[in-house]
């Protein structure tokens, strides 16, 4: 079944990108509660990326955005802590992801936001293998 960018879905059974569900395990699922850390799901491929470097998957009814920097991969909670804004639809400055709501910045390899003390939001470990990206099976909230 082809997917986002002609990917075939059916070879990904474990992957969820945003608005479409094509397994039955993702970042966040409940099953995956309680897994050793360094536990990683294949969640999308690099062809997967829009043109500006981003995703968004599902997992366990979180989104996680997907963000390239610098050629980097980052993975980090995709709603915003103020108003609930999709990050993956701000703008991004350096290593800053603005929500698209009222641009509280957040940087992608943190989580922090380093105009609000105390407000961040969930990171995710991010592993390339080859074309498959794969995230953390349990995100870390940043130090405040």
């Amino acid at each position: 079944m082809p997917g986002p960018a002609g990917v075939d879905v059916q070879a990904l059974p474990d992957i969820h990108l945003a608005g479409m569900r094509h397994g039955p395990r993702g970042v966040g699922d409940p099953r995956m509660q309680g897994q050793a850390d360094g536990t990683f799901i294949p969640v999308a491929r690099l062809g997967d990326l829009d043109a500006r470097g981003r995703a968004v998957v599902l997992g366990g009814g979180r989104r996680v955005a997907l963000v390239r920097v610098e050629g980097r991969l980052h993975a980090l909670e995709d709603t915003c802590p103020h108003r609930g804004g999709p990050l993956s639809e701000g703008d991004l400055a350096g290593d800053l992801l603005h929500c698209p709501l009222h641009a509280w910045p957040f940087n992608v390899r943190t989580g922090l936001c380093p105009e609000r003390p105390g407000a961040g939001v969930r990171i995710y470990e991010v592993r390339v293998e080859g074309e498959q990206i794969l995230v953390a099976a349990s995100g870390s909230f940043p130090a405040r």
